[in-house]
């Protein structure tokens, strides 16, 4: 079950949450469907908190391509994730993009660092913790929250991208200029 967190700015008004970016985020390229590698991070484009894609970078490329070919059967390896690389590496060879935010489709955002929440549940909701991210904007830091969880919606969506990370069911960039 998805955890909720809140995001706020210690020096504007900036506020949001990661839940609407919950879902399956999904490279489909004729029948290949290869899911998207993101990370959290804040879209100055749209103005929010957002999936950002994660490109593979050759150096990754080339480690897993050693090991397909050092290790093509080797069942010490979970062979579906190899798989999976392996298909995301062939289908995203040709692209001509740079990453981009998965709400809007723009390019100009900043990486959240993942942080672990504490183990302690008692602290874990009492305060904000930092992220590590200077708000660009203001110059304010970025502080996350823990919210419980409370999901009880339908179920969770599945969004199609392109290889060049543009949405397929028709939307546009909701921020121009990105």
């Amino acid at each position: 079950m998805p955890r909720p967190l809140n995001y706020i700015c210690s020096k504007c008004d900036f506020s949001d949450s990661d839940s609407s970016s919950w879902g399956k985020y999904v490279y489909k390229h004729y029948d290949l469907e290869v899911p998207v590698h993101y990370q959290m991070g804040i879209c100055y484009c749209c103005s929010s908190i957002a999936p950002l894609e994660i490109l593979p970078s050759k150096q990754h490329l080339d480690f897993l391509n050693g090991l397909i070919e050092k290790f093509p059967n080797n069942a010490s390896f979970n062979e579906n994730r190899i798989k999976e690389e392996h298909e995301r590496r062939t289908l995203l060879k040709e692209r001509k993009s740079a990453a981009r935010c998965l709400k809007c489709g723009g390019h100009d955002f900043e990486y959240i660092p993942f942080h672990e929440p504490p183990v302690d549940r008692e602290r874990r909701f009492q305060m904000p913790w930092r992220s590590g991210v200077i708000h660009r904007t203001c110059g304010g830091r970025i502080y996350f929250q823990y919210s419980e969880v409370n999901f009880f919606g339908p179920a969770l969506i599945t969004r199609y991208f392109n290889i060049e990370g543009v949405k397929l069911n028709g939307e546009t960039c909701i921020a121009r200029g990105c």
